[in-house]
């Protein structure tokens, strides 16, 4: 009996080992986050990190409305919060894993900028541009400016 629970634990911990080298743990450096002279920095790899641009004729309305929206995501922490930028933590719903969220309105150029990266693993699966593209439904196509009315029709991210 014992050499079949040292087999099973050697067995989890080997599993553990596997998954651990899996997700290939880094974190984005302090530079990948805030606003330069440019706006939010585009993302280095599409495979863990999505970026947006909308153009808007109301920059305040529309960034009051995407934080609005920001504020209804689940497990979603307000990191810091200016005029002009939101950078939030958005947990995954089973690891736990933490993306960060950037949202930036750039006033001068009637744009908002958006970007969601993981913190850890070499691919997050789709998760980051899904975000962005919910937070995208919220523009209206026409004359590009916030829709609250498509809120209620949205899937909620889960």
């Amino acid at each position: 009996m014992q050499d079949l629970f040292l087999s099973s634990s050697t067995f989890v911990s080997f599993m553990v080992a596997i998954f651990i080298s899996l997700l290939h743990i880094t974190g984005p450096s302090q530079q990948s986050l805030g606003v330069s002279s440019q706006g939010l920095p585009r993302c280095l790899s599409s495979a863990h990190c999505a970026y947006r641009e909308w153009h808007v004729s109301s920059n305040k309305d529309a960034f009051h409305e995407l934080a609005i929206a920001l504020n209804s995501l689940p497990r979603t922490t307000i990191v810091e919060e200016e005029n002009d930028y939101i950078h939030a933590e958005v947990r995954s719903k089973y690891f736990g894993f933490v993306d960060d969220l950037e949202l930036f309105n750039a006033s001068d150029q009637n744009i908002i900028q958006a970007r969601s990266e993981s913190r850890v693993g070499l691919s997050d699966l789709g998760v980051n541009n899904n975000r962005l593209k919910f937070f995208g439904k919220y523009i209206k196509p026409s004359n590009q400016d916030f829709n609250m009315n498509t809120m209620k029709s949205l899937p909620r991210i889960s």
